[in-house]
This record gives structure tokens, sequence and C-alpha cells, in this order.
């Protein structure tokens, strides 16, 4: 006897069971993120300012020195350590290449659409999972970043774990029960330790909303006295207190030329106004389509909902969507008047809005009500897999032209032209390259077999130095640095002999031998600082 043949309406509720299922929705996520952050990202040379993270945690692994980076000789302390250390571990295991240094933002990404997906499942439910999972993977503003060796998708995570998980323990009425209060408080501290080792002070709007929001929904500060948040909050602090002061220590021992960086150099610059202003706006639209979500939790039909059966079933569903919201708009704010004008750096509130997309999915499953459903299907283009499969095209065909285009300014080839003109064995000495591309150094030291060539990173501008017969130096030539130019004026105490030339992205460069019977002191030279 044949089976009877399925009925659309099974199919359709066959279907429904393993998207609701917390295995498939797994695999689902963990499929999704191995084609959108893992596939082709050891293809490309470092560019950008990958040689910047990746070039201080090969000097871990060479010299030991763990508390404070360093780039080609020059304590580096405009970020703090915690990518060089992620990157250092991750080239332990997988060896100095583009892939093991970028497996780091992979992974990190991977784990944000993993912790969307479990906090949508505890909010909002098996379709909150889902469309949380999603919505997070799914969102173009992290794709880029995730396939990089940069600081962003590793902060992004550290700042989502530590401000979701707050959130919850500030929404949850239910008796804290020892074991999860340890688990929450490890949570917040390990979040605030990771946000802050890996980029400092950056995350700072985002962590303080994820506080301050839940206080101004329940106009008392009992939210925030539990023993997961306080002690959470204490043993991060604590934490990132001992180990700032251990890496102050150090840098001080190191001396002179130490590379710092101060946060008013991103705050309010003057020809930037407009962008400060848009700031809120741009980060929002960079955030779709997840930011949708942030529109349905206010009203008085979400009130309606809540009380007719979201608040029965899921009594954390409207508190989290709501403070999630305020979080991220909090942030936006507190960013847009310090004057933060580069939407790149609302990243840790951008962070924050996925799970909202858990309580959309919430009520497209049956807590929607009045015109709200047909609302929410026009904005996902008449069904939510419409929108799915238009985002998964995007990305297929974003993430190839991307990849493309870092292959073309990648520091690879101008590092090959640098080794062309000086031979193995040599010492190159730059500045203004070092600041602005550092991989393309790296490749020329790397390049060839008989021995490497050993780069040196002196701030020429601000002297005194000394250098060498036979040196070679690599000075900038670009319309964006005065350096050949302020060195060029002299008057210097050693004959310098063109050999090369060459460019990266916008910087272009020349390639000068150092021609002296014997090491020579220079003068102070002028021009700006690098």
């Amino acid at each position: 006897m044949k089976p009877a043949a399925s009925t659309p309406s099974s199919s359709a509720t066959s279907l429904s069971a393993v998207l609701r299922n917390p295995v498939w929705q797994v695999v689902i996520a963990l499929t999704g993120s191995v084609l959108l952050y893992w596939v082709g990202i050891g293809s490309a040379g470092f560019s950008g300012t990958e040689g910047h993270r990746a070039i201080p945690a090969y000097h871990m692994l060479d010299e030991g020195e763990w508390l404070v980076p360093h780039l080609f000789g020059r304590p580096y302390l405009r970020k703090p350590p915690g990518m060089p250390w992620a990157i250092a571990g991750a080239s332990e295991l997988l060896g100095r290449t583009e892939f093991a240094a970028r497996s780091v933002s992979a992974l990190a990404a991977t784990l944000s659409v993993m912790v969307s997906l479990w906090f949508g499942r505890r909010w909002f439910g098996p379709w909150g999972g889902l469309y949380a999972g999603m919505g997070q993977l799914l969102m173009p503003v992290f794709w880029l970043t995730s396939r990089t060796a940069d600081i962003e998708s590793l902060h992004n995570l550290a700042v989502q774990i530590a401000g979701l998980v707050l959130v919850d323990r500030a929404i949850d009425r239910s008796p804290a029960r020892p074991a999860s209060s340890i688990v929450g408080a490890l949570a917040i501290a390990g979040g605030l330790f990771a946000a802050g080792i890996t980029k400092g002070p950056s995350g700072a709007a985002a962590l303080g909303a994820c506080l301050v929001t839940p206080l101004l929904m329940a106009r008392s500060v009992r939210p925030l006295l539990k023993p997961a948040i306080i002690g959470g909050i204490l043993c991060g602090g604590a934490a990132l207190t001992i180990v700032f002061w251990q890496i102050v220590q150090r840098g001080q021992e190191l001396g002179a030329h130490t590379v710092t960086q101060t946060v008013d150099e991103f705050l309010w610059a003057t020809d930037q106004w407009w962008r400060v202003l848009l700031l809120g706006p741009t980060s929002l639209l960079m955030a779709l389509p997840a930011s949708l979500a942030m529109l349905y939790p206010w009203g008085p039909d979400a009130i309606a909902e809540d009380r007719q059966s979201i608040a029965v079933r899921h009594p954390l569903a409207l508190p989290a969507a709501r403070s999630l919201t305020l979080a991220v708009l909090l942030a936006l704010g507190v960013l847009t008047v310090a004057g933060v004008s580069n939407p790149r750096y609302t990243m840790p509130a951008q962070i924050l809005i996925a799970p909202i997309a858990g309580y959309f999915g919430l009520g497209m499953h049956g807590a929607f009500i009045l015109k709200r459903p047909g609302i929410a299907r026009v904005m996902m283009l008449g069904h939510p897999a419409v929108l799915v499969i238009g985002l998964a095209v995007a990305a297929a065909v974003a993430l190839p032209m991307s990849e493309a285009r870092r292959e073309r300014v990648s520091g690879e080839a101008a590092g090959a032209e640098i080794a062309a003109c000086v031979p193995e064995g040599a010492r190159i000495i730059s500045d203004h390259l070092v600041e602005a591309r550092p991989d393309v150094l790296w490749y020329a030291s790397a390049h060839g077999s008989a021995g490497e060539r050993r780069v040196v990173w002196l701030p020429l501008a601000k002297g005194p130095f000394e250098l060498t017969h036979g040196d070679y130096l690599v000075l900038r030539d670009d319309a964006l640095t005065g350096e050949l130019e302020a060195l060029a004026r002299g008057p210097l105490p050693w004959t310098l002999q063109e050999v090369g030339n060459g460019s990266v992205y916008r910087f272009s460069f020349r390639v000068m031998r150092v021609l002296a019977d014997q090491a020579v002191a220079g003068q102070p030279l002028e021009g700006g600082s690098p």
C-alpha cells in the first residue's frame, strides 16, 4: 500500500517544525555563517588596517612581549592588545596566514549569530530564535568586517554578550538561582573585559545604555541591584584595571617613541558636522532589515498583544524588545552628542538590534493583531523567504566583489616591488608608510627565501636618528603626506639614491638607498609628526 501523498498543509507543518527545532536552527545558522564569514577569507593579502593587528601579533609570538603590542620595533598602543592576542593564538594553531588572522573575526561573527539565536529563543520562543539568528546573519553591515583581521567583529561580540546579559538579568523578575547568577556574572565580566581589552572605551555608550534603559523602564534602580550585574561589573572592571595598569607600567619601561591615540581624535571634526547630525539615521539604515523590527514593540497594539497572549507565554518578550530598542537609540544619541561622525563606530549599538527581530518573528507567527501582520508582510516584501533570498543573492554578488577589490588594494604586490630593489638581509626604515599600510613592509620583509629584510619604524620627522651605508628608506610621496619633501629640505649628512618606487591604494612611495661611509647621526627634520 502506497503512503498517502503529503498535502500542502502537512508539508507546511513539517517545514514549520524543522524551522522551530533548535538543532535545525543551529545548523542553518552555522551553514549561513560558513558561507558568509569563512569561505574565501584567505584568498587575498592583507589590506587596510589588518597589518596593524596581525604584525603585532607575530611580534608577540617571536619576542614574548604580550602586554604592549609592537609594530616594527615601536611600542604600538593605539589599541589595547586584545586583537593581537587573539590573532597570535589563531596563528599559533593555524600558521601565520591571512586565513588564520581573519579567522578570529569570522569566529566572532559566527558566535554573534549563535548568541542572537539563543537570546531570541529565550525571550521570544522558537520563532523568535530563528528570526533573531537570521536577523544577525543577514545584516549586511557586519559582512565585510567579519571577514577581516580587524578589531570590530571581536569587539562587537564582546559588547553583545555583556549587553544582552545585562538586559536579561535586569528585566528577569524570577527568583535568581545561584548557578544562573554566577553564569550571568561571568558572562558580564568576560564581555566587559573583552570589549575593553579589544577596543578600549568604544563600546561604553552601548553598554551604558544597556544598564540605563531597564532602569528607566522600571523607574527604579532595583533591576540593577542583582548579584549577577553587580558582580559582573565589579569583576570585569577590576580585571581591566589590573591589566591596563600593567600595560601602562610596561609602556613606561619601554620609553620613547611609543605610538598612542586619544579618543578626541574621533570626535567633532569641524568639517564633518553634517555627518555627526546624520549619525543616528545613517546607522539605522545600515542596520536594515533588522532595524525595522525596532518599530514593533511600541504603541497600543503592542500593549494589547502583550496582555492578550505574549506575556503569558513569554513574559520577557516586550521588556526585552523595548529595552534593546531604547538602548540602541540612547547609544546613538550619546555618540551623536559626543561628535562621532563615522557610522563604523556605532557597530556596538548595531550589534544589539538583531535580537529585536525575534520579537518581530514572535508577532508574525500569531501574536500581532489588527493591521500589524499585513504591514509586517509588506516590510518583508510579501514573505520572509523573499527577504532572505534577496539578501542571500546580494551577499553572493557583494562578497566576491569585495574580495576582488581587497586583492587589488592588498599590500602584497607593493611589498614585492620593494623587495625587488632591496637585497635580502638589508635594513628597511620607514615612517609614514608604516603608519598607513604596514602590511606592505611586512610582505617586503618576508619576500624571498635567503634571508628576511629587517623593517624598522623610525619617526623620521622627529629625529635624531641614525642611518648606515646600505640602509634603505621607504618614503611616501603622495598628496596625503609631506614626508619626502620634509626630508629633502635637509640638510642631509648622507646621500640618497632612488632605486625604486611603487604604490598601494591611495599611497605612493619611493625606495631610497643610503650612501655613506659610516653610521652618522642625522639632525631633527622639519615637518609634521607622523
